[in-house]
């Protein structure tokens, strides 16, 4: 299994230009199995679990500050 444990999206942080929708995508082309999206910032927890189900991909939560941001 072959999963990233730090990833960024630009919801939440500078360090990335991807869309949380897009980040999914860019990680089944990889061959990626799950990735653990750590924002900067306020979290939405209910949209982390959106993009999980929309997607129907294992986007996972490391304890921390983790989940798509939304102002």
């Amino acid at each position: 299994m072959l999963i990233d444990l730090h990833v960024h999206t630009i919801a939440g942080s500078w360090d990335s230009l991807l869309r949380p929708g897009d980040l999914i995508v860019k990680a089944r082309e990889i061959w990626l199995d799950a990735i653990t999206i750590t924002e900067h910032g306020k979290c939405n927890m209910g949209a982390l679990e959106q993009l999980r189900k929309e997607h129907d991909f294992p986007v996972l939560d490391d304890g921390r500050l983790v989940g798509i941001v939304t102002h």
